[in-house]
């Protein structure tokens, strides 16, 4: 075995040096002195990686292994403070989206599937698999919003693996100008030479198609005063609905502006202050509505060529 000779520029972690630590790990310019059985408890890939170099003639530094890392040295500090320090990255309390990416990371590529259950569920807080979930996300997510995410969390599926965040990703991106989501899928190309802005356009067509599909069916019906209890005329209102959602559906794409199935689909209770009508006509509308949104939901994956809904939870184990 040799000695490690310390280069200039090189510190050891404050937080996570341990005196009685078993391996020295080396990411970038950062050394952390940890516990193996701790590691090895976590992940066999780990476990195997520190018997190699128990085995092995590698660098010794004050008397315990050294393992270099390719992996950044800040993802390493999240990974191993969530480790060792319980409160550190939580369940179902909120984390910042490096701590849970570093996380999602090194978990992936050293399979520690507990950990990556865990980064798994914060991500889908943001990008869930339920329209439910979807319509009260802003108030339950579990990463706070950053500047740029779209391409972030986008990198981090492709890089991860992780698809079952993939539909409600693209989905998202279809909610805003189509140049911002093609700068982000631009990015995500550079970064992991996969493009995968022909897929987010086919699905975003689709997508688009199936929500003028089945948002505004309960317009072709050919009664409508049938609806309303009380036998209210609301046949005027009725046909200016029609009016509104034809004018609406012809809304130019360059302008990014949202056509009248758009406007309903997108939004849990799209009646409330937009029908000026009888309370038994609002409701029929908005359980119309609804039930289009969960049937628009089931389909997302297939539009941008995913695998179902079941099939990517069953892959996610969640």
């Amino acid at each position: 075995m040799t000695t490690f000779s310390e280069e200039p520029g090189l510190v050891r972690s404050d937080d996570l040096w341990y005196e009685d630590g078993s391996v020295g790990l080396r990411a970038g310019m950062t050394l952390f002195r940890v516990h193996t059985s701790i590691l090895s408890r976590h992940s066999e890939v780990l476990k195997a990686i520190f018997s190699q170099a128990l085995e092995t003639n590698s660098e010794m530094y004050e008397g315990c292994p050294l393992v270099e890392v390719t992996d950044s040295e800040n993802d390493w500090e999240h990974f191993l403070k969530t480790i060792y320090i319980w409160p550190y990255f939580m369940p179902m309390f909120k984390e910042p989206f490096d701590v849970v990416a570093a996380v999602a990371r090194l978990s992936t590529k050293y399979a520690c599937s507990d950990l990556r259950y865990r980064a798994t569920l914060h991500l889908a807080s943001v990008f869930p698999f339920s329209p439910t979930n979807w319509a009260i996300r802003d108030k339950t997510r579990l990463i706070p919003p950053f500047e740029g995410e779209l391409a972030a969390y986008l990198k981090l599926a492709f890089e991860c693996d992780l698809k079952i965040i993939l539909p409600a990703l693209y989905y998202s991106a279809c909610q805003g100008p189509l140049a911002d989501a093609l700068k982000a899928f631009d990015s995500v190309r550079h970064s992991t030479n996969l493009d995968v802005s022909p897929a987010f356009l086919l699905g975003r067509d689709r997508l688009r198609y199936a929500e003028n599909q089945s948002a505004s069916a309960y317009l072709l019906q050919r009664n409508p005063t049938f609806w309303c209890v009380l036998g209210c005329d609301v046949e005027e209102g009725f046909l200016r609905d029609r009016a509104e959602a034809l004018v609406r559906s012809t809304a130019s794409a360059s302008a990014e502006q949202k056509t009248y199935a758009q406007c309903c689909i997108r939004h849990h209770h799209p009646v409330e202050g937009h029908h000026s009508k009888c309370y038994w006509y609002c409701t029929f509308i908005e359980q119309s509505i609804e039930a289009s949104r969960n049937s628009v939901w089931e389909k997302l994956p297939e539009f941008f060529g995913l695998s179902d809904w079941e099939t990517l939870k069953k892959e996610a184990d969640v």
